[in-house]
């Protein structure tokens, strides 16, 4: 994994880019606060939140880490909306997205959050130009954005290729494209590099990170991979739907380092689990 050059949020500000303001602050693009979520399994409850609460700041790269099964994935798909909590809040671009209905949060969700998924998720009969136009309505007003996102991504000499023509890190980058064309609020990204090789992986994740640093992108990431969390300013460790722990990057010569520090956080929290029984 290559060593990311992380410049502040301050040093490069996104163009075009309103900010919400209340009182005078500016309102973070992702407010979580005290989450939970809980499914039902025949006659068992299954909490898969507990209590969660996270803040993430406008040009911040996050990065969510747990095991399968520690609710990652549950907490994406609540902070995209896609999922309804039990209790609790969370506020994208200052929206409370609870105060929603069903029409109004799917709008909201094309416009302003933007979501990239471990199996891309492209539709297989559009080219990769007509997958990244699928969010804009008005397709006239989107082509000169996604022109520009097909050259910054590499993409140019690939437009007109469908899916099944295109490699693992090409349809990753179209749906990365895909989901920066209405310039959202947030990029909401789950596990981008599980169906990368490790060369693929390493470009999506210097790819995320220039976009943090060059175009002050909001983003959180949810991964289980040491290597991947590496990308992003700062860690937050998720076990057994609780967040445990968590750390910056800056300080991490290698992906080994990150890692030895996410499996002490775990021990710790295992322990603090067992004391208090």
């Amino acid at each position: 994994m290559p060593e990311y050059n992380r410049a502040s949020a301050a040093d490069v500000k996104r163009g075009g880019v309103n900010e919400t303001e209340t009182s005078g602050k500016a309102v973070p693009p992702l407010l979580v606060e005290h989450v939970t979520k809980r499914f039902r399994q025949g006659t068992q409850v299954i909490e898969a939140l507990s209590d969660v609460s996270l803040t993430v700041q406008r040009g911040e790269f996050v990065a969510i880490m747990g095991a399968s099964g520690s609710g990652k994935s549950t907490l994406l798909h609540a902070m995209a909306g896609l999922t309804d909590i039990d209790s609790g809040s969370i506020a994208v671009d200052g929206q409370d997205l609870a105060r929603l209905n069903d029409a109004r949060l799917t709008r909201f969700r094309r416009e302003r959050i933007g979501l990239v998924f471990q199996a891309y998720n492209l539709l297989p009969l559009l080219s990769a130009e007509d997958n990244i136009q699928l969010p804009v309505m008005d397709h006239r007003r989107g082509g000169d954005k996604v022109a520009s996102l097909l050259d910054r991504l590499g993409l140019t000499d690939r437009r007109t290729h469908k899916p099944d023509a295109l490699s693992g890190g090409e349809q990753q980058r179209v749906a990365i494209a895909r989901a920066l064309v209405t310039d959202p609020a947030i990029l909401l990204v789950d596990e981008p590099t599980g169906n990368l090789d490790s060369v693929a992986g390493a470009e999506i994740c210097g790819l995320l990170r220039s976009l943090c640093d060059e175009q002050n992108r909001t983003i959180v990431m949810v991964t289980h991979e040491p290597s991947v969390a590496l990308a992003a300013d700062r860690v937050r460790i998720l076990k057994d739907g609780a967040i445990v722990d968590g750390f910056q990057t800056a300080g991490f010569a290698d992906a080994q380092g990150l890692a030895n520090a996410y499996q002490d956080a775990l021990r710790k929290a295992a322990d603090c689990a067992r004391d208090a029984s």
